[in-house]
C-alpha cells in the first residue's frame, strides 16, 4: 500500500508538467487549423488527462496477491485528446459532423496503450410541415470496462453503426417517430472474439404531449443479436444468438414547478436461437427524478431495473435492479461540484451454462467532481472514485480508487 502510495506521488509534479506542454502543443495546432476554417458553426478542442487507478484489471484481493511483486494492480494513463464539432446548414437541412481522437499511454502495463476515438456524421432533413428525421453513420474505438472481464490482456473494441430516423408531427400534440439501427462491435483480444456481435434494432414510438415540457408515449422495440462465432459447449458448436422484443410506457411530467419525472416502464421478452434454457422475460424500467432545488443546487435520482446479456458468452442474464443520487451545486458561474452515489444489485441468472450455477453481486459507488471553467475556452476538472464489489463468487470481488485531473481548451 505505501508502495502504492508512493507511486502515484512521484508522478503528480510529472502529470502537470505533462498537461502544460500537451496543451501548448496542441492548441496552438488547433488554433491555425482554427484561424485557417473559423466559422460560427464549427468548434475545435483540445484535451490532457491524468488519470490514477489502483485496481485497473478489477482483480480480487486474491487474485492480486497471485500477481509478481514488480507487477502492482495500479496504473497512471495519460490521454491527450483533441475533438471537431460542424454544424452546416444548408437550406432547411442541417449537416452535423462530430469528430475525436485520443492517445491514451499507462506508465505500468504500456503493452495496453493504443490510439482511439470517435466519428460520427448525421443529415438533419425536413420536408413539409410534419416529417423530419435523421441519417448517420458512427465509429468507436476504444478499451473495455474490465470490471466484468477481469482479464490481464490489451482488447481494443470497434464499434460501427448506420442509423436511420423517421419523424412524424401530424399535430402539435402527437409526436410519431420510427428508428432503424445496425451496428457492428468486435473485440481484438484471441478469448474475447466470441463476444463480437451484429445487432439489428427497429424501434416505434407515439408520444401525446400535454405540453412544451409533458408527455406520454408506448414505445415498441425489436432487437436481432447475433455472435458471428459460434460457442463451444459440451462438445458442440452452439449458435449464441438471441431476439429482443419489448413494450413500454414513456413518460415526461413536472409534478411541481421545481420537479421533473421522466423514464419508462415495461415489459421484454428475450428469446435465444439454439439456447432456450436462456430464455428470459420480465419487467424492466427506468425513472429518473429531476429536483431544482434552486438556481444553484439541482439532485437527480435515478431507480432502474433492467437486464443484459453477460459478457462472457455463456452465461445468462444480468438482472440489475438499483438506484443512484447526483447532487449538483453550481458554486459560481466559473465553478461546480458535483456528487455520486450509487448502489446496484447484480443477479446473474445461471451464471455458467457449464456449471449452472448461480451468482448475485452488491456494487456500491461514490464519487465527486470539481469543473473549473477558468476562461471562457479554459476548463480545468477533478474527479474522484472509489467502488467496491461484493460477491457471492469471491473471485469477482473487488474495490478500487480512481483520481482524475484534465484540462480542456476550446477554440
Amino acid at each position: 500500500m505505501v508502495n502504492e502510495y508512493i507511486y502515484f506521488n512521484r508522478t503528480t509534479y510529472q502529470a502537470f508538467q505533462w498537461v502544460s506542454k500537451v496543451l501548448l502543443l496542441l492548441s496552438a495546432t488547433l488554433l491555425y487549423f482554427s484561424y485557417a476554417y473559423a466559422q460560427d458553426s464549427i468548434t475545435t478542442s483540445v484535451s490532457a488527462a491524468y488519470y490514477y487507478d489502483s485496481n485497473l484489471f478489477r482483480l480480487s484481493d486474491d487474485e492480486a496477491k497471485q500477481q509478481p511483486e514488480d507487477a502492482g494492480t495500479s496504473d497512471v494513463i495519460r490521454r491527450i485528446g483533441g475533438s471537431l464539432k460542424a454544424r452546416i446548414p444548408l437550406s432547411r437541412q442541417l449537416l452535423n459532423v462530430n469528430a475525436a481522437f485520443q492517445n491514451v499511454k499507462f506508465n505500468r502495463f504500456d503493452y495496453l496503450d493504443y490510439t482511439g476515438g470517435n466519428a460520427e456524421v448525421s443529415w438533419d432533413w425536413r420536408v413539409g410541415k410534419h416529417w423530419n428525421g435523421d441519417v448517420g453513420m458512427d465509429y468507436l474505438r476504444t478499451q473495455p470496462n474490465y470490471g466484468e472481464l477481469q482479464i490481464v490482456e490489451r482488447d481494443i473494441r470497434t464499434k460501427s453503426g448506420v442509423r436511420f430516423n423517421l419523424h412524424y408531427d401530424p399535430s402539435p400534440s402527437i409526436r410519431a417517430r420510427a428508428t432503424l439501427k445496425w451496428s457492428d462491435g468486435e473485440h481484438s483480444a484471441d478469448q474475447l472474439k466470441v463476444l463480437n456481435r451484429q445487432v439489428r434494432r427497429v424501434e416505434s414510438e407515439i408520444r401525446y404531449l400535454s405540453s412544451a415540457r409533458s408527455y406520454l408515449g408506448i414505445r415498441f422495440t425489436f432487437s436481432d443479436i447475433s455472435y458471428p462465432e459460434r460457442l463451444f459447449i459440451e462438445g458442440s458448436f452452439i449458435d449464441n444468438g438471441f431476439n429482443d422484443s419489448s413494450i413500454s410506457l414513456t413518460l415526461r411530467t413536472r409534478p411541481t414547478r421545481k420537479t421533473t419525472l421522466e423514464g419508462w416502464v415495461g415489459y421484454t421478452l428475450r428469446s435465444y436461437s439454439n439456447l432456450s434454457s436462456k430464455n428470459y422475460d420480465g419487467y424492466t424500467g427506468r425513472l429518473k427524478h429531476i429536483w431544482s432545488v434552486s438556481h444553484k443546487v439541482q439532485v437527480v435520482s435515478t431507480v432502474w431495473g433492467d437486464f443484459d446479456p453477460v459478457d462472457d458468452g455463456y452465461s445468462n442474464q444480468i438482472v440489475k435492479t438499483g438506484l443512484n443520487l447526483i447532487p449538483t451545486w453550481s458554486m459560481t458561474e466559473k465553478i461546480a461540484l458535483q456528487g455520486l452515489a450509487s448502489y446496484e444489485i447484480r443477479d446473474y441468472s445461471n451464471f455458467n451454462a457449464n456449471t449452472a450455477s448461480s451468482r448475485e453481486d452488491a456494487k456500491y459507488t461514490i464519487g465527486g467532481s470539481l469543473n473549473y471553467a477558468m476562461y471562457r475556452s479554459l476548463r480545468f476538472g477533478i474527479a474522484l472514485r472509489s467502488e467496491k464489489r461484493n460477491s457471492s463468487t469471491e473471485k469477482w470481488s473487488y474495490k478500487y480508487d480512481y483520481a482524475m485531473m484534465s484540462m480542456t481548451v476550446t477554440i
